[in-house]
C-alpha cells in the first residue's frame, strides 16, 4: 500500500460517511491513529471472511509470524528435541474442528460442514461425519520397547530394590 497523501486519496480503503468523520477530527492524513484508521478501514471483502481491512491484517499476521517463529516450543518448528515427524505433522494438520464435532456429540449429530465456522452454503455443504478426514494415530507407533535392564527381566518392585 502507498501513503495516501489527502484525505481524497482514502477512497480506495475507507467509505465517504468514514472519511468525512476523518475529516472532522484531523487535519491531515498524517494525523490519523493507527487504531483509529483500522476501525475505519474497511474489510477486505466477504469473499475472503475478512473483518479487517488490509492494514489490520497486515499487522497483525506480522505478529503472528513472529510469535509462532520466536516460540521453539510451537508445534511445526523442527529440529528441536522431540519435535514432531513430518508424518506426525501430515496427521495433525489432518485434524478439524468438524472431526472433533463429529467424535465428541452424543451421537445426534451425524452431519456437519467441513469449515465448522462458516455458514454451511456452496462448497461448505454439510456431509456425514464419516466422510471428513481423522487423524491416523500410525506415526507415533512405538517400533520397539525400551529396554532399562537387559538380559533380566524385573518386576516394578524389583526396579525399586535396585535403586
Amino acid at each position: 500500500m502507498k501513503k495516501e497523501q489527502s484525505f481524497d486519496e482514502l477512497i480506495t480503503e475507507f467509505l465517504q460517511k468514514d472519511i468525512d468523520i476523518l475529516m472532522k477530527a484531523y487535519t491531515s492524513v498524517d494525523d490519523i491513529d493507527l487504531y483509529i484508521g483500522c476501525l475505519f478501514e474497511k474489510p477486505l471483502g466477504s469473499e475472503s471472511g475478512a473483518l479487517m481491512g488490509p492494514t489490520a491484517i497486515c499487522i497483525t499476521a506480522y505478529q503472528f509470524q513472529r510469535t509462532k517463529n520466536g516460540d521453539r516450543f510451537f508445534y511445526d518448528i523442527a529440529n528441536q528435541p522431540n519435535s514432531f515427524t513430518p508424518d506426525q505433522l501430515d496427521q495433525i494438520r489432518r485434524s478439524s474442528w468438524a472431526r472433533l464435532i463429529c467424535n465428541n456429540n452424543d451421537g445426534t449429530m451425524t452431519t456437519m460442514q467441513p469449515l465448522v465456522m462458516r455458514v454451511p452454503t456452496g462448497t461448505n455443504e454439510r456431509i456425514h461425519c464419516s466422510a471428513i478426514p481423522s487423524m491416523d494415530l500410525t506415526p507415533w507407533e512405538e517400533t520397539s520397547l525400551p529396554k532399562f535392564f537387559p538380559d533380566v527381566f524385573h518386576t516394578p518392585a524389583d526396579t525399586l530394590l535396585l535403586v
